[in-house]
């Protein structure tokens, strides 16, 4: 009889195992909150892929009715032809702006290595 009487001391009603299981619960989900899980990578992994799939299902949804459909219209192409006046500058405008260029820069020059001479001069 005392090993049964103990056994029941030790043992508890349901009610009870149930006021002790929810207390346990409601511990569990302030932890969930507190560290990591090592499947909330996962869960957002598959949010991203959910995410780019339902974005690739629009796309070929639209390639495919882009496909379908008959054009209302017809496109002409006519043959190429060689323009009557070039569309880029003449060559003998690069050239005039070219020399011109080089003689205002050499006037510069002259100019500058001139004063430099009087200027050691004075010293």
């Amino acid at each position: 009889h005392n090993e049964t009487n103990s056994e029941n001391v030790h043992k508890k009603t349901d009610s009870e195992n149930d006021e002790i299981d929810s207390e346990n619960d409601d511990d569990d989900d302030n932890d969930d909150n507190l560290e990591y899980s090592p499947f909330d990578g996962l869960e957002t992994m598959r949010d991203e892929k959910i995410i780019k799939l339902e974005k690739f299902m629009d796309a070929y949804e639209q390639a495919e009715s882009d496909a379908n459909s008959n054009f209302t219209h017809k496109f002409i192409v006519e043959r190429a032809v060689v323009a009557d006046k070039k569309d880029k500058p003449k060559r003998m405008i690069i050239v005039l702006l070219a020399a011109i260029g080089s003689f205002v820069f050499m006037v510069f020059l002259l100019l500058i290595n001139e004063r430099y001479k009087e200027l050691k001069q004075h010293a």
